[in-house]
């Protein structure tokens, strides 16, 4: 209304910081985490990242995608695609908990 009136507070530019909006969804962060998890065990090692580097990096991308998954199974508007997520990353940190449980019971076997 400022404006048709021919206010000279008004500038053309006044829309210019308006909030931004995106429209990313909980789960296909968690699956997007998930492929970075998964990239990142096979070309940290060659990018000359040392193995606990990389083992540490995964698994807390790992539990960051699973939350984010489990968000977006309770919040999102694509469950399937936060169920997917939750369950991969979920894959991950499992395998990650069970690995140092198996190499013990390797060693009490062995």
């Amino acid at each position: 209304m400022r404006e048709q009136l021919g206010d000279p507070g008004v500038s053309e530019f006044d829309n210019d910081y308006q909030v931004i909006r995106l429209s990313i969804t909980w789960g296909a962060t968690s699956v997007g985490i998930f492929v970075v998890v998964l990239g990142l065990q096979v070309f940290g090692r060659a990018l000359g990242v040392s193995l606990a580097q990389v083992i540490g990096a995964s698994f807390a991308l790992a539990v960051a995608g699973l939350a984010l998954g489990l968000i977006g199974l309770r919040f999102g508007r694509s469950r399937g695609a936060a169920r997917a997520g939750a369950f991969l990353n979920g894959v991950v940190v499992g395998i990650f908990v069970l690995a140092p449980v198996a190499a013990q019971i390797l060693r009490w076997l062995g």
